[in-house]
């Protein structure tokens, strides 16, 4: 199934993806088999469903009580911390169970609570976007929700939240301060899935999966776009793969193995039977580019399976060999490769950033400022490509082009000294030595460690004095 989104574009759902009936269907069928002949014969059943909805609540209830009464302990305990990690209130509710108090005793039961503080520590989740498109997985708010989002937050707890970073307008972040405030959701636009935050030495954060993805089922019904990604671990022996279309929430659990080549050669598999989905196709292309674009070692097999899976739009693959070659010091190549990349009407801010800069460094002003036009109809406050179209307009005595693109950039951050700077030299070069005085105190105020830059650009020598007396 293919479903069309405005902002994302179409997210695939693969039928391995079941209904909510099949399922359900799924569980009931696991639990009769479980009634009837044991879990011996269940546990096969109970591992497909679980495939589908591995933190469904009321089936692991159920299995915590059924193990609890046959007294096996390690899978009782399995199930138990599940319960008390996706619903804290299952804590007192499993516990004080008859079931499970007959059966295990009130000491034991104890034991196993106190035992859940060392099964807190889990590996940290890793969001990977299937849509090539995006760079980051992000969850856009639904406007007119953000009172309920804002509930959602409120009720999680420090690990969780260190998932869900949040952002404003034009992808800016929240100021640092804001992130130790109750933010006011009001100026938040979307969360980026994402940990950012220092590993600690264990390796492990303290936050449970079925926390994490209870949070998302939660919030999908207040999103505003569909998303598709995957969820990594490097303690698992899985891939989770989920969907969120049209505010529902689905997830499907691939037992992709452990290791990276394991899980490459197993969404191989995936790719090869379902030859629609373009989307999963890049994205393992894309893993494969990576590859070599990262490798320090012999990479031709990867090199073989990018160019296999890469389709006719994909500017990634020419600019990845343009890299190679680059490489090799080969730069009539590269610049070929570069050209090819840049032509692709399928649009990539990394691609067009090194390129641009690339053309800009060799001298190719024209092709450069194409590369920083598309990226500025793409992101009309992107700062970077701002910035680097007021120096072109300037060292092309274009000084009327470069102030307009320099007061853009002062627009999208007035906290960058960059667009300061460039006026400061424009405006000492026509002349209006005043206003570059103020454009160049400006700048000392936002960086103070450029005074060495202003005293030695030739174009501001005139100020010298003035500026060592600031």
């Amino acid at each position: 199934m293919v479903m069309s989104n405005n902002r994302v574009g179409h997210i695939t759902m693969n039928s391995y993806f079941k209904t909510a009936e099949e399922i359900n269907q799924l569980f009931q069928t696991a639990f009769d088999a479980l009634e009837q002949q044991g879990y011996a014969a269940a546990a096969p059943l109970f591992e497909d469903a679980f495939r589908h909805d591995p933190y469904r609540l009321q089936a692991h209830y159920k299995l915590a009580l059924y193990f609890a009464a046959i007294n096996h302990t390690a899978y009782f305990r399995h199930h138990f911390f599940v319960c008390w990690n996706i619903d804290a209130t299952y804590k007192e509710k499993i516990t004080t169970d008859n079931i499970v108090v007959n059966a295990l005793g009130n000491a034991l039961i104890a034991e196993i609570v106190a035992a859940k503080k060392l099964k807190s520590q889990w590996s940290r989740r890793h969001f990977i976007s299937i849509n090539t498109a995006e760079y980051n997985c992000r969850l856009i708010f639904k406007p007119e929700q953000k009172k309920a989002i804002a509930a959602v937050y409120a009720s999680l707890d420090d690990s969780v939240t260190k998932y869900f970073k949040k952002h404003k307008i034009n992808d800016e972040p929240s100021d640092l301060f804001e992130e130790h405030l109750q933010p006011d959701f009001e100026k938040i636009d979307y969360f980026w899935l994402e940990h950012s935050e220092p590993l600690p030495l264990t390796g492990f954060v303290d936050c449970a999966p079925e926390t994490l993805y209870t949070t998302l089922q939660r919030l999908s019904e207040y999103l505003d776009n569909n998303v598709r990604f995957l969820v990594t671990s490097e303690e698992d022996n899985f891939v989770d793969e989920m969907i969120i279309l049209n505010g529902a929430f689905h997830l499907y659990r691939h037992q992709a193995g452990e290791f990276y080549y394991h899980q490459e050669a197993y969404f191989e598999t995936i790719v090869n039977s379902y030859p629609e989905d373009r989307m999963l196709r890049s994205w393992l292309c894309h893993e494969y580019q990576k590859a070599v674009l990262y490798a320090s070692r012999d990479v031709t097999k990867e090199l073989n399976n990018a160019m296999r899976l890469s389709t006719p739009e994909d500017p990634w693959m020419p600019y990845i060999l343009g890299k190679l070659a680059l490489n090799k010091k080969d730069k009539e190549t590269a610049l070929k490769y570069f050209k090819e990349a840049a032509a692709k009407t399928s649009y990539n801010f990394e691609i067009c950033c090194d390129i641009a800069a690339f053309f800009y460094d060799n001298g190719m002003i024209g092709e450069a400022e194409q590369c920083y036009d598309r990226i500025i109809e793409q992101d009309p406050l992107c700062l970077i490509a701002l910035n680097i179209k007021s120096l072109i307009r300037f060292e092309q005595k274009d000084y009327n082009a470069a102030i307009e693109a320099a007061e853009q950039s002062i627009s999208a951050d007035p906290n960058h000294y960059h667009p300061y700077y460039v006026l400061a030299r424009i405006y000492n070069k026509q002349g209006r030595s005043k206003d570059a005085l103020q454009m160049v105190k400006k700048v000392l105020s936002l960086d103070p460690l450029k005074r060495y830059l202003i005293l030695n650009e030739p174009d501001l020598a005139g100020l010298k004095e003035k500026v060592r007396s600031l």
